[in-house]
């Protein structure tokens, strides 16, 4: 068996945990500015980083499992509450919900991307993951095993 290409400690092994911010820089680019929406693709990221090793025949290591499942809960954040935010736009009686959208939005946009670069450093270090927000349903979908989550 080939030696996993995202191996904690080279070069590539923080590339799962930055590719949902490339996915996300790469879509507002074409779309012409940051959008809310975009929040919804955040998963594409770790799935493309997923999906290139294989096709040339590399072994992806397990981590990239984290960063999908961290990008999942992520995408259902950020984008969940900018349609929050639209929806309190548009029906005034659900314009209450704006400012804890907002708030949603914001918060989870600035720990999403602090959280994405800290454990692409840390792979790249060789240190311990530890995403937060990663809950229990997602781990049977996604193969995560308790050595995996290092809770």
């Amino acid at each position: 068996m080939a030696e996993p290409i995202y191996s904690p400690g080279t070069i590539w092994a923080g590339l799962p945990h930055l590719s949902p911010l490339v996915v996300a820089v790469v879509v507002a680019i074409i779309a012409g500015g940051p959008l809310g929406w975009i929040g919804f693709l955040l998963p594409l990221g770790p799935l493309l980083a997923f999906v290139g090793p294989r096709l040339v025949g590399r072994h992806p290591s397990a981590t990239w499992r984290l960063a999908l499942a961290f990008s999942v809960v992520c995408a259902v954040l950020i984008g969940g509450s900018w349609t929050l935010m639209r929806v309190g736009q548009t029906l005034p009686p659900a314009a209450i919900l704006f400012p804890l959208a907002l708030l949603a939005f914001l918060l989870g946009l600035v720990n999403f991307v602090l959280v994405s670069i800290s454990r692409a450093v840390r792979a790249w270090r060789s240190m311990p993951l530890h995403y937060p927000w990663i809950p229990g349903w997602l781990d049977g979908p996604l193969g995560l095993t308790a050595t995996l989550k290092e809770s």
